[in-house]
């Protein structure tokens, strides 16, 4: 007989992070994020891709996208 609790769903499934792509003139944020050229792999700006904080995003940049909190939703 099995004796152990049975796991709840929050124990059993990985949290899920969300992600929107940045539209025309979203200011780009130090934890955003961009599509390598490999066009699968995300990379988080660092100290060396930090080139455009603080600037805004148009099309001539990297695809890129920012994590979705509860207070963006």
């Amino acid at each position: 007989m099995n004796t152990e609790p049975t796991p709840t769903l929050a124990a059993v499934a990985p949290a899920t992070t969300c992600y929107r792509l940045l539209n025309f003139d979203d200011e780009i944020e130090g934890s955003d994020e961009f599509l390598e050229d490999d066009s699968v792999t995300w990379t988080r700006l660092d100290i060396q891709h930090r080139w455009n904080v603080g600037g805004w995003w148009h099309a001539n940049l990297k695809p890129m996208r920012r994590k979705i909190s509860s207070d963006n939703v």
